[in-house]
């Protein structure tokens, strides 16, 4: 079942996310991402009107999740 990824979500999207960065197939990233380092994307795109990201759940666990790409979000730098 598809639904929108909520604030819990986090911890498995980055576990399937860093299991393509070890295998290199879909993603120019070589480092793992962390909470600290994607909590900030992560929180522009939840429950974005036009990007949000969506998991797929199959017998209550997450085996996939999805977002459009939103390129601002990727190379903005952080003000303060």
């Amino acid at each position: 079942m598809f639904r929108l990824a909520q604030q819990d979500d986090l911890t498995r999207i980055l576990e399937i996310y860093n299991q393509v960065i070890e295998r290199r197939t879909v993603t120019a990233d070589l480092v793992p991402a962390t909470k600290e380092n994607r909590q900030t994307w992560f929180n522009q795109h939840l429950n974005h009107a036009k990007y949000p990201i969506w998991v797929y759940e199959l017998d209550g666990q997450i085996v996939a999740w999805c977002s459009d790409l939103h390129p601002k979000s990727l190379t903005k730098q952080p003000t303060n």
